[in-house]
């Protein structure tokens, strides 16, 4: 096959498939570390392609990845990078970058898709099937050939089982990454909850009881105890600042903090922050108080406010982009995950 007709053939089947799952570009996915699909069939074999054409690459619990499917990948991640940065790569230790990149993305392939199968999430019979029908190359005036399928495979040493199963793979990592995309995309409701909670502030009164403020552990103890009883007889912030005054003890300022943070500033204290969220305007004053570790915290809201809205219009390629980078985090905690429990050996020939 001559290079244009490979060329041609590459960029068909890379447009079928991203057409058939709606995939916006392979080069934003590739910058995310993934080479979701780019399947060119060179038909070139590298240095020693001849010997190590039936050999093994790699297995993934039991799942062998051949030599064959490494040079290949290996092919595709060098011509991807020479058209990208505009040469080759002939130095040797670029050439040991990009075959450790090219065996790692089929192992990462292979661990994907048994772990969605494991998930029943995988490609039927018919999937694969119409996937292969609908794409342009395999097409003669708009209808597939099976002759003219069976040929473009075997010219670039491929069997329709080997093909076949490149597409069932590819399906189902890509249906996985589908999943956790639209794991992350926020509802309308979602993002006005959360616009509402970046615009809260909150100031907090608060008093902190421990053996550090105290002289002994046994006051701080007495302390809290008669806190605690005088707060069972009134939540009145003033008549509990004339109890505190008697006993030379003095409220301390956290100054306006976001509620979406999660923190409260100087207080690290999930508890006081818990108790704070339920703190009103008519009801400042927490119910009890909070105990953390051997400290005790009296916790009073002296004011919260809701900053105004800026009129600033979202711009939907960055929501796009962030929703996908939140979602290749998840995708790849979840392989890497995976990956701790499968069986990996890779021929030590290829990684020294």
């Amino acid at each position: 096959m001559s290079k244009q007709s490979t060329t041609g053939f590459a960029e068909q089947l890379q447009r079928g498939f991203s057409q058939k799952f709606n995939i916006r570009t392979i080069l934003a996915l590739i910058l995310f570390g993934m080479i979701i699909v780019v399947f060119v069939f060179s038909g070139i074999m590298g240095q020693g392609g001849a010997s190590m054409g039936t050999g093994v690459a790699a297995t993934v619990n039991g799942d062998i990845i051949s030599l064959k499917q490494f040079q290949d990948q290996e092919n595709r991640v060098a011509t991807y990078y020479s058209q990208m940065l505009g040469g080759q790569f002939e130095n040797l230790i670029q050439r040991k970058q990009l075959q450790a990149e090219a065996l790692n993305q089929l192992v990462d392939n292979s661990v994907a898709a048994q772990s969605a199968e494991r998930e029943q999430i995988y490609a039927t019979n018919v999937g694969v099937r119409l996937t292969i029908q609908d794409m342009p190359y395999f097409k003669k005036e708009g209808i597939f050939q099976t002759d003219l399928y069976r040929g473009v495979l075997a010219s670039n040493n491929l069997s329709p089982s080997e093909f076949e199963k490149m597409i069932r793979q590819q399906i189902a990592i890509q249906k996985m990454r589908d999943i956790f995309e639209a794991s992350v995309i926020l509802t309308k409701l979602e993002k006005n909850v959360e616009n509402d909670m970046k615009r809260a502030k909150m100031n907090l009164l608060y008093l902190k009881i421990s053996p550090e403020t105290q002289k002994t552990p046994e006051e701080a103890i007495k302390l809290a105890q008669e806190l605690e009883a005088e707060m069972a007889k009134t939540l009145d912030q003033k008549s509990l600042e004339i109890f505190l005054n008697s006993k030379n003890q003095k409220l301390k300022e956290t100054g306006l903090f976001e509620i979406s943070s999660e923190v409260v500033p100087v207080i690290n204290s999930p508890g006081v922050y818990k108790a704070a969220l339920d703190l009103t305007a008519d009801k400042p004053v927490a119910k009890n108080l909070v105990k953390e570790g051997d400290s005790h915290y009296l916790v009073i809201l002296k004011s919260k406010i809701f900053e105004p809205t800026a009129n600033v219009k979202e711009d939907p390629k960055k929501i796009e982009m962030l929703d996908k980078q939140k979602s290749y985090v998840q995708y790849q905690q979840w392989l890497e995950n995976n990956k701790q429990i499968f069986t990996i050996n890779r021929n030590p020939q290829l990684i020294q």
